[in-house]
């Protein structure tokens, strides 16, 4: 079981560990679906959120990278935590 920390400095457990997360705009994505855990949240939203006005040429490549590592290091036991959805992504917190 993933246990996220979101007040103070951005942290997800397992098992008492703590999981190294990345780079800091995959750490960005991370809290930006955070926010609206068990939610789609768009693509253009995050884009938005993680590049402002300003987004890279390839900013849809470059989230579908983030999300992929994140995944990665979300695993938890075969259980899709982070999983794409219509025209966004979601995060599952809640336990089904």
């Amino acid at each position: 079981m993933l246990t996220y920390k979101i007040l103070g400095p951005l942290e997800v457990v397992r098992d008492g560990e703590a999981l190294p997360l990345g780079p800091a705009k995959q750490r960005a994505l991370l809290v930006c679906l955070l926010l609206h855990a068990d939610e789609t949240v768009s693509r253009d939203r995050l884009i938005d959120d993680l590049w402002g006005e300003n987004p890279p040429a390839r900013a849809d490549q470059n989230l579908f990278q983030h999300v992929f590592r994140l995944r990665k290091i979300l695993d938890d036991g075969g259980r899709e935590v982070l999983v794409r959805k219509d025209q966004g992504y979601l995060i599952r917190v809640r336990a089904k």
